[in-house]
């Protein structure tokens, strides 16, 4: 079982409490609207941004590991009537194959992060860089690693989504991380807890996702190594440059012509 798939069902309601989550969401939509070939979503989750880039006329192919995130995404779809527009595939983003090369993959929200080990992240570059047409784009993002950040909230709960209602009860989703410098990664704990109408716990689970953090001469060095172009690196999702300061790295890599 994917490590994604028993957080499929509160998936969106979680992800939103993420700041990044509207502003990737636009920066993704707005860098496919210039495609008009075959676009590629890797971990492409639940759909919402599949489902823009698709409602806005372009044909989409989205790949993920967890069959319940695509069960999700799958239900999404077909509220949007975009079933012939969206093709969904099952896949390792390590090792998917394309039936026709890709003008425009894609891996948004810090996915990349999910890929645990260097050798993970060149695997998965280097699959991309096979699937993609001549002059094809590659477009990711991450973070910028703040280690003072995590070091104030190591090990302590953050409320990711609450809510109660009188009548049905509550939902309450909290992140718990701990990390581990030395590796680049950190362990994140999802605790979900249900509530009756008093606002009294009683269902509670804790969800293990582990994800990985990279640094931009790490990238750097990874696509020189596989042969993609750099053709722009943004700062933030508002494509400004990317600066010392910059808290995001967003990158536009191209298969050479």
């Amino acid at each position: 079982m994917c490590e994604y798939d028993p957080l499929a069902d509160i998936y969106e309601i979680w992800s939103t409490a993420d700041p990044a989550y509207v502003p990737c969401y636009n920066f993704y939509v707005q860098a496919c609207s210039n495609t008009q070939g075959c676009i590629v979503e890797l971990g492409i989750g639940t759909g919402r941004i599949a489902i823009a880039v698709a409602q806005n006329g372009n044909i989409v192919t989205g790949i993920d590991i967890s069959s319940r995130m695509l069960e999700h995404c799958q239900t999404n779809i077909e509220h949007a009537g975009l079933d012939e527009q969206i093709t969904l595939i099952q896949d390792d983003i390590r090792s998917f194959e394309l039936s026709q090369k890709a003008d425009l993959i894609i891996l948004p929200f810090r996915s990349i992060g999910h890929l645990l080990t260097h050798d993970d992240k060149r695997t998965a570059l280097q699959q991309v860089y096979k699937n993609l047409a001549a002059g094809g784009r590659f477009i990711f993002d991450h973070y910028i690693f703040n280690k003072q950040w995590a070091l104030a909230h190591h090990g302590i709960p953050r409320l990711m989504h609450g809510s109660l209602d009188p009548s049905i009860g509550g939902k309450f989703i909290w992140d718990t991380y701990l990390y581990d410098f030395s590796s680049q990664r950190m362990q994140c704990f999802i605790t979900i807890e249900k509530t009756n109408q008093n606002g009294i716990v009683i269902q509670k689970s804790h969800n293990p996702l582990t994800f990985s953090w990279i640094l931009p001469e790490q990238v750097r060095e990874l696509v020189m190594e596989i042969g993609f172009e750099i053709e722009s690196v943004y700062g933030d999702f508002m494509f400004g440059s990317f600066q010392e300061n910059s808290s995001e790295q967003i990158w536009v890599l191209r298969y050479p012509e």
